[in-house]
């Protein structure tokens, strides 16, 4: 725990700030400010990750028999993956976020035991690159090894304008998750389509695209599951 509290960033960070005080002084106040605000990052945010993780562990422990041996077994990898997602914890804003980690980690340090190492990092990793709102599109793919639009509870998302506008969000958001290497684009529709009132065109037809979870999106799918 001593590296994440003498953060080297953190003490680039109090050193930028005292220099910009010094020649500003209306800035003074924010020296102290950050020292709270990496006292709090480091500290509560860190119980509250524990707090977070009891909680999903006790969940686990009424559906599985968490068997000693095998938490034995992967003990060294816990505790690396441990640092990795204490690390982003401390950097992440939102609680809903924070919680997810905790969340993630206990579905991969108990659940996943079949997965290696590797692949549980990069889906800590990936947690910490998508926005909740990514995440929220990716879970519409549970249970599912490909789908089109149309075949996803999109509307559940509470996207806001009309039915293309929030088609154009989803479509980011898919995009994004593309470009991840979490899904792949299988199949595009580019024949006739019956466009139901209210839609555009391009939405009709971009509705049928099918899209594949490729096996990183199926592991950070899996993590995710309640």
């Amino acid at each position: 725990m001593g590296d994440i509290v003498t953060n080297p960033v953190g003490a680039a960070i109090k050193s930028g700030l005292r220099a910009l005080s010094a020649s500003f002084p209306v800035f003074a106040s924010l020296g102290q400010a950050w020292s709270e605000y990496e006292a709090y990052r480091t500290g509560e945010r860190i119980q509250e990750f524990f707090n977070n993780l009891k909680e999903e562990v006790q969940r686990l422990s009424e559906r599985l028999n968490i068997q000693e041996d095998i938490v034995a077994q992967t003990r060294d990898e816990m505790f690396s993956m441990l640092e990795v997602a204490i690390e982003k914890v401390r950097r992440e804003f939102s609680a809903e976020k924070r919680k997810m980690f905790a969340r993630v980690f206990a579905n991969l340090a108990i659940r996943s035991t079949n997965r290696a190492y590797d692949e549980k990092v990069s889906v800590l990793h990936e947690l910490d690159s998508l926005t909740q709102q990514d995440l929220r599109v990716l879970k519409l793919f549970q249970g599912k090894t490909e789908a089109t639009v149309s075949q996803l509870n999109w509307q559940s998302l509470g996207l806001t304008g009309n039915v293309n506008q929030q088609l154009e969000q989803l479509a980011s958001n898919l995009a994004k998750l593309e470009s991840r290497g979490l899904l792949l684009t299988v199949f595009t529709h580019t024949g006739v389509v019956y466009v139901p009132s209210g839609f555009e065109q391009w939405a009709a037809r971009w509705q049928e695209t099918r899209y594949r979870v490729l096996p990183l999106g199926q592991a950070l799918v899996e993590a995710l599951a309640e």
